[in-house]
């Protein structure tokens, strides 16, 4: 089983100097737990989580003035559509992520000098994911 089987299609993502007020906005707007964090040309660098907002809030930051940048986990961890499942939850049970995004490599632009591809997130696995395809019988 490959992951473009079960991932679901489509990322919400933002940029690192996004405010934690439009990081709340489109959370509970689209009812996600996490955002895909890009640069400038598309290319993912991290996650910004529930779980990230939370800890700031509880170590007593003001979050209002807080942009992603603050907060974000930066990574490197991620899958390809035509990666096998295993693999990916193998990657996310090492790294104890709660969801892996999936990306289609790019080649960068001429004005990205310092890269010669993108990684472009085109999907996302998550443990909801994968716990809703072993109870529909198809991961077994």
């Amino acid at each position: 089983m490959k992951v473009t089987d079960i991932m679901t299609k489509g990322v919400y993502t933002v940029e690192e100097s996004t405010s934690l007020a439009e990081v709340l906005e489109i959370m509970a707007r689209y009812q996600v737990s996490g955002l895909g964090v890009v640069d400038e040309f598309g290319d993912i660098q991290g996650v910004v989580s529930d779980s990230d907002i939370i800890d700031a809030f509880a170590t007593g930051k003001d979050i209002k003035n807080l942009s992603v940048r603050d907060i974000m986990m930066p990574f490197s961890i991620v899958t390809y559509p035509d990666e096998e499942l295993s693999e990916a939850i193998r990657k996310m049970a090492e790294n104890m992520i709660h969801r892996i995004f999936v990306v289609k490599e790019k080649k960068a632009e001429p004005r990205t000098l310092s890269k010669d591809i993108v990684l472009c997130p085109v999907g996302i696995v998550s443990s909801s994911d994968i716990v809703r395809a072993v109870g529909e019988g198809i991961i077994e």
